[in-house]
């Protein structure tokens, strides 16, 4: 088993998109069997990782006895934090108590209903009152047939607005990752349809991410090969569907939910024009937190005019870099600094910053932004 570290990996993809680089992750594997599923490409073993609520728990508490902003934790980012193991082991529930003893902010990301029951719903209720919980809960189609062939033990869709409704009902602020986003299917019956189904769950954000799978899979997801565009920056074995497919369902979802005041954000993707919400993972909807800077935080500068790059880092607002970092544990402040390196390497080369977020350009040493026009 490769060992667990609380804090995801450098990588161009994450460094430059990524706030939630800190993460309790409980289990190595998932139940849920999905046959997209993206933990298959970097698996660690499989069953609990015992000791990921006290590692947690140990980083969490120097923050707080330091009186330092904390930095949001992702439960989780691999597997599912609720999935059946949960049950059994209960490391997600003891992740979340350290969290309220703690005060301390947590994204949850799952497909799993045992949240919505028992301590694990009073527990979220709890930290709800203070500000310290967004709850993202995952779909990719409100097809009850398709779940059931690509996902097959996950809680079915109808299961999972259920407990949305419940959680929702409960002032618990409940976002949807629409991921993997599947064109031609995740939008189905339609756009509009999909939103009002969301809104009456009671979200507040959606956030979608396109599906990603290797080349040779593609076909038994449906997808059509004349429709997809290399994703990984390291190769064309990993694809995507391409921007012209993407675009097409995304504005007439954005639009759809911007009527019913449900933001809107993509995931991994860079389409910043698109956004109506202050960043991609609903770290809004929480109460005080730190965030980091990411490519979404230089592209809404530059929008208001062409941004020198001598400079980068002198960005209006209270984000988590450079010196700001010092006061922070090492183990955080050392991450935190190889994924600023990393975005930085990223804004001095344009052709990477281009692949990565195709409305921004550098000309100069001057980051420029050119919205995408869509008829």
């Amino acid at each position: 088993m490769r060992p667990y570290t609380p804090f995801i990996n450098v990588s161009s993809i994450i460094s430059a998109y990524c706030y939630s680089l800190f993460r309790a992750e409980p289990y190595a594997d998932c139940e849920h069997g999905c046959l997209y599923c993206y933990a298959r490409w970097r698996r660690r073993g499989s069953g609990p990782i015992y000791g990921a609520p006290r590692q947690f728990a140990a980083i969490a508490s120097r923050i707080r006895k330091r009186d330092l902003k904390p930095i949001p934790v992702r439960l989780s980012t691999l597997t599912d934090p609720f999935q059946p193991y949960e049950h059994r082991y209960r490391l997600s529930l003891r992740i979340l108590r350290w969290a309220l003893r703690l005060r301390y902010p947590v994204i949850v990301n799952t497909k799993g209903v045992a949240m919505a029951e028992g301590r694990w719903l009073e527990t979220l209720k709890e930290l709800a009152s203070e500000g310290l919980v967004v709850v993202q809960i995952s779909l990719s189609t409100l097809k009850r047939n398709w779940s059931l062939r690509f996902e097959p033990g996950a809680p079915t869709p109808d299961r999972r607005l259920e407990t949305a409704s419940k959680l929702s009902a409960l002032d618990i602020p409940v976002a949807f990752r629409l991921s993997p986003y599947i064109p031609g299917l995740t939008s189905r019956p339609s756009p509009e349809r999909v939103a009002e189904e969301l809104h009456k769950a009671g979200a507040r954000h959606v956030v979608v991410e396109a599906i990603r799978v290797e080349r040779g899979e593609a076909e038994r997801l449906g997808l059509i090969d004349e429709g997809l565009e290399a994703y990984s920056l390291e190769g064309e074995n990993i694809i995507r569907p391409s921007l012209e497919e993407r675009l097409r369902e995304y504005l007439e979802l954005r639009e759809a939910l911007r009527d019913r005041g449900i933001g809107f954000a993509t995931c991994k993707e860079g389409l910043y024009g698109l956004h109506t919400a202050e960043d991609c993972c609903g770290l809004y909807l929480l109460g005080d937190y730190a965030k980091r800077l990411t490519l979404y935080e230089f592209y809404r500068e530059a929008l208001k005019k062409p941004l020198r790059l001598t400079a980068p880092l002198k960005l209006s607002g209270e984000y988590l870099h450079g010196e700001r970092l010092t006061p922070y544990p090492g183990v955080v402040r050392r991450a935190f600094r190889r994924h600023e390196r990393r975005l930085l390497r990223i804004l001095s080369t344009p052709s990477l910053l281009h692949r990565l977020a195709p409305e921004m350009r550098i000309e100069d040493e001057t980051l420029r932004v050119e919205p995408i026009e869509v008829d």
